[in-house]
């Protein structure tokens, strides 16, 4: 056995369909109904850029009477128009990836809204989608054309972390907000790490070979100017731009790498020179905009609550006394009765995810250099409970921001082991008064870093080009958790935990009854649906083994047993969480990946679940398409798909996040942000103001 991923997952067409689906196997469920929202990120696979980088093709499946109809779509909106009219005006407005994210030197970020949906009630009643993504704001999509209209609040209304000197500044945000479908609340996080602890690693890793440290009390800007005029004068004293002493880089290639001096890179002078325009770009990227006080020196961390379609209210939240501090990302919310809760996720936001290695950069230096600037994530998961009462005191002091002014409200953390990424909650308290979490542990799993140019798999053996960009695979199982929560009392009572060393290897994304849908019931949560990605060698880098090899807890002999098998196929699995236990699973062939579950309720049955397949060659010559959609019985997992779905121009990649609704309604735009507010005061700049007549204002 050998375990492979699917070339197929790693394409990422964005060709745009509208027709019925064929049936490949089984039959369509005559008594589905309503339609299946998903995204997936495009563009051309780019060895150098995680494959999160890339403008969002959403699709919709339609079911009625047996039969399904599929329509995807470039989603468009102002991301798109910003990137076409920038590549017409060319350098420097043109948008350049860094890593994860797409920058331009005028303009600021690309938000691509490629990764999860979430259904919410408008203020006149009506049902829209939101398109999210970690790094911008949520979009509202038009669940009937597939386009992205308007985003949630204009620019001014959300503090950024860099590119405060930008029209379009980077957001940090979460991919998951939550909503009460009963008043029609939306709940979203707006949050910030101090810039000099962003940039810490990249001045960790220049420590390594040269004797540089900001002085105290130092702005971002000024130690960046530090950093940037002590690289400058490195190379003057290697005695030329192509002349670097091989003593120069001797210690850090030795250190970071283990290569003798043999191996080290002859010219790394162009990956110096790089290190230096890099430090220059944060530093112009870390310059203060016009709003007051918006470069955070200091950490931040807001709520953000709308009542219709006006401004956001805005809630800076403190425990005990000190304002909270993401760590690695919120890109995880929920919402009950009571409380609303966020995650400090297991998917770290560094200084590495917006650095673009150039491609011609030695890889052994670019090995050094990732693991200087790479650290594990944490082993254990932060909730932060806010009560939902509180948000309605009177009595809650102002922060007396200039430009973001909140009221201070507190919030309560508790810590779970083991990390998270994704977790949803009962509506409803159990009957002592505590919440009740469900989480997938994602344990020794880095969905962060990324399978890149450079990376070797763990044997040291080179990779195949259909994994580059891609998740790493996990170097421990993963398990789903069941835990109930006093968070008055900031204390986990009572924990549960399933898991598998066959069969929860990489677990993915969830569904089941009351996740991402809208019109059925909120059903306490009682079976969770998951994938597991499997245990893939080709996922397993280096660099991941490396950072996760002193993980805690981790039964190392499960990992070796595994790899000495040649891995762990895909599966999709049900977890029953009145017992804790796998209640049942299906095991996909040797090359082929499922992802994207999606729950579709039933009036009068258990449902269905949804998810996307993808092959490879071995399992195409078997029968099977490149990419197909199947449809599960719910709670019938071990007895296949009763329906395998395809089309002919179906060119996806690896798709994400899901959504189900009921009926299909053209959004109402009325009361959206215009690009006209967004741009807000920057109209009155000439360059931006020129930009915007030529370019983006509609002549109509």
């Amino acid at each position: 056995m050998s375990v492979t991923f699917p070339a197929s997952a790693n394409a990422r067409g964005e060709t745009e369909l509208h027709g019925v689906m064929a049936v490949r196997a089984g039959a369509v469920p005559n008594a589905m109904r309503g339609s299946v929202f998903g995204v997936a990120p495009t563009g051309a696979p780019n060895p150098n850029t995680p494959f999160l980088n890339g403008p969002p093709l959403f699709y919709r499946i339609d079911f009625h009477e047996g039969a399904a109809t599929l329509r995807t779509a470039q989603g468009g909106g102002t991301g798109a128009l910003l990137e076409a009219a920038a590549r017409d005006e060319g350098s420097p407005w043109e948008f350049r990836d860094f890593g994860i994210t797409r920058l331009s030197a005028k303009l600021g970020a690309r938000d691509f809204s490629n990764t999860a949906l979430l259904p919410v009630r408008r203020a006149d009643g009506s049902t829209a989608l939101l398109a999210t993504y970690d790094a911008g704001r949520p979009h509202y999509l038009d669940p009937e054309t597939l386009q992205l209209v308007a985003p949630v609040g204009a620019m001014r209304q959300w503090r950024a972390n860099l590119l405060m000197a930008r029209p379009f500044k980077q957001v940090f945000s979460t991919a998951h907000p939550c909503a009460d479908a009963a008043t029609g609340e939306l709940f979203a996080v707006n949050h910030g790490r101090a810039l000099m602890t962003l940039a810490g690693r990249l001045f960790d890793f220049v420590r390594t070979w040269l004797p540089w440290t900001p002085g105290q009390g130092r702005s971002p800007g000024e130690a960046l100017d530090d950093l940037v005029e002590n690289l400058r004068l490195a190379i003057e004293a290697a005695g030329g731009l192509r002349a670097v002493p091989r003593r120069f880089f001797s210690s850090v290639i030795a250190t970071l790498t283990g290569h003798d001096e043999r191996d080290e890179p002859s010219h790394p002078v162009e990956f110096l020179q790089w290190l230096m325009a890099f430090a220059g770009m944060l530093k112009d990227f870390a310059a203060e905009g016009p709003l007051p006080d918006e470069a955070p020196q200091k950490p931040f961390t807001y709520l953000l609550r709308w009542r219709g379609d006006g401004p956001p209210q805005r809630f800076v939240l403190v425990d005990r006394g000190l304002p909270v501090e993401v760590m690695e990302s919120a890109h995880q919310m929920a919402l009950t009765r009571d409380w609303v809760i966020f995650v400090d996720a297991a998917f770290k936001m560094e200084i590495d995810g917006i650095t673009s290695v150039p491609e011609e950069t030695p890889e052994d230096l670019v090995r050094a250099y990732r693991r200087e600037v790479s650290r594990p994530q944490s082993s254990t998961a932060r909730f932060y409970f806010v009560r939902r009462a509180d948000l309605d005191r009177d009595d809650l002091p102002s922060d007396g921001h200039p430009s973001f002014p909140a009221h201070r409200v507190p919030a309560r953390c508790v810590e779970i082991s083991g990390e998270v990424v994704h977790f949803h909650a009962d509506w409803e308290p159990t009957p002592e008064g505590r919440v009740s979490l469900v989480a997938v542990h994602q344990r020794a799993m880095d969905g962060a870093e990324f399978v890149l140019l450079g990376d070797r798999r763990w044997d040291g053996r080179p990779l195949p080009a259909a994994v580059l960009g891609t998740f790493p695979t996990a170097m421990a199982a993963n398990t789903v958790g069941h835990h109930e929560v006093d968070p008055e009392g900031a204390r986990v009572v009572h924990s549960r935990e399933v898991r598998s060393a066959d069969l929860a290897w990489a677990l993915g994304l969830t569904a089941g009854p009351g996740i991402n849908t809208w019109g059925a019931e909120r059903p306490r949560l009682t079976d969770l649906y998951v994938y597991s990605q499997g245990l893939v060698p080709d996922q397993l880098t280096e660099l991941i083994h490396e950072l996760y090899d002193k993980y805690p807890q981790r039964a190392p002999w499960d990992l070796r047993r595994l790899l000495a098998q040649g891995g762990a196929p895909a599966a999709l699995l049900r977890v029953d969480l009145h017992t804790m236990r796998i209640a049942e699973h299906f095991v996909m062939r040797d090359d082929q990946q499922v992802v994207s579950p999606q729950f579709v309720p039933e009036d009068d049955g258990p449902g269905w679940l949804v998810c996307n397949v993808f092959s490879g060659d071995a399992s195409i010559a078997a029968g099977f398409a490149a990419r197909e959609v199947w449809i599960f019985r719910a709670g019938d997992l071990a007895a296949g798909p009763v329906c395998r779905l395809g089309h002919p121009d179906l060119d996806w990649g690896y798709t994400l996040h899901t959504a189900w609704l009921p009926t299909v309604s053209p959004l109402a735009r009325e009361g959206l942000v215009t690009l006209e507010d967004d741009l807000g005061a920057w109209l009155d700049d000439p360059a931006v103001r020129d930009f915007y007549e030529r370019r983006l204002r509609d002549p109509g």
